[in-house]
């Protein structure tokens, strides 16, 4: 079930077209094959899933809902001596994209935004790194 979960998140960040190309978790994504007119590696997003975790909602056995809390990342990356302006603006686009309450789904799974934040730009193996992490719940059957 929480793949369902992972999908509709997936799907969120694919259908907001923030413009920069996405590298999705366990796909090898190389940004030296993703250069601009000058040779200098282009911006990207980064998915990262964070952790998850399943409570008892209902009293109903194998029938019953269980509530699921979680979060996932995405961080923003630019290359380093690139200013920190265009990467804040793009972070702070996802921040309003998430805006608390705003629901997404995959498959009939709905996942709602319960809170969402942003994290200083730092320095990162070559890349000024801002991650907005972005707080979620959703219901599932048990079954």
């Amino acid at each position: 079930m929480a793949l369902k979960i992972h999908r509709a998140i997936a799907d969120s960040l694919e259908k907001a077209g923030f413009g920069l190309e996405i590298a999705w978790p366990n796909i090898l994504y190389k940004p030296c094959e993703h250069l601009d007119d000058q040779g200098e590696p282009l911006p990207f997003l980064e998915l990262v899933y964070g952790a998850s975790n399943r409570t008892q909602f209902t009293l109903d056995g194998d029938e019953g809902v269980d509530r699921v809390n979680g979060l996932f990342m995405v961080n923003v990356r630019y290359a380093t001596n690139r200013g920190a302006v265009l990467a804040e603006n793009k972070a702070h686009l996802i921040l309003y994209y998430y805006l608390n309450g705003g629901e997404f789904a995959y498959d009939g799974q709905i996942v709602r935004v319960i809170g969402a934040s942003l994290e200083p730009g730092a320095p990162d193996f070559g890349w000024y790194k801002i991650t907005v992490a972005i707080r979620y719940e959703s219901y599932q059957r048990r079954t």
